[in-house]
């Protein structure tokens, strides 16, 4: 894995809580996808495959995220952990390495974010449910619409 200096300043400068969870999702990457690049994305710590990114560790005052960038692995995530939300909530606030998952599911995340980045990968396909539906009007409103008012010419 090509490394990044300004990642080990990033870990050097964070909580004391986060280092030890920082490390330990570091590692895992390496383990999963060790032709991921290591980089900062929004001064967060960021793992990338080509020019795509994999997943971006940030850390706050009280608690650290591990944010999977691809809609399939989020879905993964769903499935696998039973997790609801989306996007920074999806495997919650991570505040010590026990909030973690199990590193074989986070190794599963990870290399399905890595085939999901590869060159050449169809990008999943929209899950149906999340589609917005066609926004409706109220009746009331529609008939007001319709209805002619003097001093108003169609063209």
């Amino acid at each position: 894995m090509k490394t990044d200096p300004r990642i080990d300043t990033y870990l050097a400068q964070a909580e004391p809580f986060a280092r030890p969870v920082l490390r330990r999702l570091r590692k895992v990457v390496r383990a999963a996808c060790p032709e991921a690049e290591e980089t900062l994305k929004w001064n967060m710590p960021a793992y990338v495959l080509g020019k795509k990114i994999l997943l971006i560790t940030p850390s706050f005052k009280a608690h650290c995220r591990c944010v999977f960038w691809h809609s399939a692995v989020q879905a993964l995530i769903r499935e696998e952990l039973g997790k609801a939300g989306r996007g920074m909530e999806l495997l919650g606030r991570i505040a010590s390495v026990s909030d973690l998952p199990p590193d074989r599911a986070l190794l599963r995340f990870i290399r399905a974010a890595a085939e999901q980045a590869a060159p050449g990968a169809k990008p999943a396909p929209r899950n149906a449910a999340s589609a917005r539906p066609a926004p409706r009007s109220r009746p009331n409103l529609a008939a007001a619409r319709r209805k002619k008012r003097p001093g108003r010419e169609t063209l």
